[in-house]
């Protein structure tokens, strides 16, 4: 939307935003910059407020679809999300383990590649 109301594509939005992260960035770009996060953090505001007045109106549904499907919200209350955060944790875990093991290079390879192997992070297996 911030692309559309600016007239630019919105691949040039978010380089301008990386950009803006940059050491010696453009003081433009970072004015941007803050103002897509603040724009980001204002819908996501209003969308909360939907989500409490559907709940607060006894509409669990709608408060339960805003909250799993609308984009600003999705990636933190989705079932998928849930579930990338705990493949994450699981993951950071194995490799902890794997760290403080008393293994040899190859032994760490060997056992990584195995992991792999059975679909141990590999995004859609049943691993």
């Amino acid at each position: 939307m911030i692309a559309d109301a600016i007239g630019v594509h919105r691949k040039t939005c978010h380089r301008w935003v990386r950009e803006a992260e940059e050491d010696g960035a453009d003081h433009l770009k970072i004015q941007f910059r803050a103002a897509v996060f603040e724009a980001h953090r204002a819908m996501a505001s209003d969308m909360l407020k939907c989500v409490t007045k559907a709940a607060g109106d006894g509409n669990t549904w709608a408060a339960t679809w805003m909250l799993t499907h609308h984009p600003a919200l999705r990636d933190q209350f989705s079932d998928a999300a849930a579930e990338r955060r705990a493949v994450q944790r699981t993951l950071s875990g194995v490799v902890a383990a794997i760290e403080t093991a008393d293994l040899t290079a190859d032994q760490r390879t060997r056992l990584l590649l195995n992991l792999q192997a059975q679909g141990l992070g590999v995004q859609g297996s049943e691993g």
